[in-house]
């Protein structure tokens, strides 16, 4: 860059006045000492001076990078101060997703979904909220699905797809034009971002987290023997056969701590399920309104005398009421949660299931304070789906984020 007359040292210095940079650049200091940069222009043969910002916030070198800015307009005919209010009048990510939230988000029947929306963006998408919608290009969309897109995929996904309605709502408001620059097939992400492994296959389908609450909500309002475990073994995240199975002399109210014992685990190894303010509430409410149980011990009899409730029964009950997803599946759902939307360890998460790490951290983990770090997390998802958008859990998340 050519030098002008002013130095930082002059700048710095500067008294009271006008001191000119050349090329119609110019340091202004009030009788306080504030200074500020402007250039001095002929805009239709009438001179005209923009402001360029205030010292010591935009040093000599950036004032002398945006007066050549500035005069580049005026030679191709654009006047500076006009271009520059119509650049702060533009829309920019977060005022479009802002007004797209607002027109569309009232016939979203879940409040948590509206939350989890508004929370990936706000999240992930925070480094390009402020640019202009125009402007956004596939780069930009596949520099903020980067660092998730191999490590969270279904939390890339979605945030894909929201992105990709966003600028399609802005194309139809005419606040942006040309190609969406969030389009997975066709689109410029498809060369920016690495192949994703294909998802392991799951024998037992998976409900995604974020539909859980509502799950919830409707088996509350069931008059069904399998609202009640069906929300047990969500809530504790055990197997279908485990929740069934539960006798009241494995639960301890007062402790707040389930007891299975091995016989009924699948590896053979007794399991301790720490037990949320939510599943405390559900078993108080389940001890004094089934008698039918008191003679068996048994949680859920069934019809069979000293049997529990059948698991096949319950899956057909799932797809009777055409549920996305499978009793065992809620597992799933648990630990894609707290994989996405916590900084819980993922050796604690598998502790949570009753998995078998067998490295070094989960041996310290079971020697130290695993159950009340699995209590945390049990917390954690009992907020989420008793439908709180927990204050917990987004102070939790792996990635700051604003505040919705």
């Amino acid at each position: 860059m050519a030098s002008g007359k002013l130095t930082a040292r002059k700048v710095e210095t500067a008294k009271p006045g006008r001191h000119g940079d050349g090329a119609g650049l110019w340091l202004i200091v009030s009788p306080s000492g504030a200074k500020r940069w402007a250039l001095r222009f002929n805009w239709q043969r009438k001179p005209t001076e923009a402001g360029l910002g205030a010292f010591p916030e935009i040093g000599l070198a950036e004032a002398r990078d945006r007066a050549l800015a500035a005069r580049k307009l005026v030679k191709n005919g654009v006047n500076p101060i006009a271009e520059r209010k119509r650049r702060e009048g533009r829309d920019t990510l977060r005022t479009v997703a802002d007004e797209f939230f607002k027109e569309h988000s009232l016939a979203w029947k879940s409040e948590v979904y509206r939350c989890w929306w508004r929370v990936s963006l706000q999240t992930h998408a925070e480094p390009i909220l402020e640019k202009p919608i125009d402007e956004i290009t596939a780069h930009d969309v596949s520099a903020i699905l980067q660092p998730i897109w191999l490590s969270k995929p279904q939390t890339a996904a979605l945030l894909r797809a929201r992105l990709e309605k966003v600028f399609d709502f802005a194309k139809a408001r005419r606040y942006r034009e040309g190609e969406n620059p969030a389009l997975k097939r066709g689109g410029g992400i498809a060369h920016l971002l690495p192949k994703q492994a294909k998802r392991e296959a799951r024998n037992h389908p998976a409900m995604p987290f974020a539909e859980v609450p509502d799950f919830v909500r409707k088996l509350r309002g069931m008059a069904t023997p399998w609202a009640a475990p069906l929300i047990l073994q969500i809530l504790t995240a055990v197997r279908p056969s485990e929740a069934l199975g539960a006798r009241w002399e494995e639960i301890d109210l007062t402790a707040r701590i389930w007891r299975i014992p091995s016989a009924r685990m699948k590896a053979g190894r007794s399991h301790e399920v720490p037990l949320s303010s939510e599943a405390v509430c559900l078993l108080e409410g389940l001890k004094g309104s089934r008698p039918d149980g008191a003679k068996s011990g048994l949680l859920f009899p069934g019809k069979i005398e000293g049997k529990p409730l059948a698991q096949g029964a319950m899956r057909v009950f799932m797809a009777r009421i055409d549920a996305n997803g499978s009793p065992h599946g809620f597992r799933s759902s648990f630990r894609d949660f707290l994989g996405e939307m916590t900084d819980i360890p993922r050796e604690i998460a598998e502790l949570c299931l009753a998995h078998t790490v067998g490295n070094q951290t989960e041996r310290s983990y079971r020697r130290g304070t695993a159950l009340e770090r699995r209590r945390l997390a049990m917390e954690l998802w009992a907020d989420h789906v008793e439908g709180r958008a927990s204050e917990n859990v987004l102070r939790f998340q792996k990635s700051g984020g604003m505040s919705a």
